[in-house]
């Protein structure tokens, strides 16, 4: 087994859980909740195995960080076998789907998606987040 980090950055999230990226410059100057945004890549004999899809930060040329990190690793989003998310939170989610001209898709188009049961439930339950759950 091999496991890759797939650390889109630092950043902070406020209230209305917009997330900034955080640099040496802004550190101490941008409020909210601070945190590291790291999915990781599990590849077994069998499978490509994502654990969350962080929030598809895109950096300074367009491209979002994980399809970088995953390109310099020789992966094609298509390899991926299974995404595992942990819970329906903003910064684990937000990457499974891309915004292209033609609207959304899926970022793993092969991946197979696991989600709790309970989870799941949940968010069906909040309709605000319904057009994301949907999108699956």
């Amino acid at each position: 087994m091999k496991i890759i980090p797939l650390k889109e950055g630092n950043f902070s999230a406020s209230k209305t859980k917009d997330f900034t990226l955080l640099t040496e410059e802004n550190f101490n100057t941008v409020s909210g909740i601070k945190m590291s945004v790291q999915p990781f890549l599990i590849i077994t004999e069998n499978d490509y195995i994502l654990l969350d899809a962080g929030i598809g930060w895109k950096n300074e040329r367009g491209n979002t960080v994980i399809s970088e990190i995953l390109e310099r690793e020789n992966i094609r989003p298509e390899q991926i076998t299974k995404l595992l998310l942990s819970h329906l939170h903003k910064d684990h989610i937000d990457g499974t789907i891309t915004f292209t001209e033609n609207g959304y898709e899926a970022t793993f188009p092969n991946a197979q998606i696991y989600i709790q049961q309970r989870e799941l439930d949940f968010a069906m339950e909040k309709k605000e987040i319904l057009p994301l759950i949907l999108i699956f």
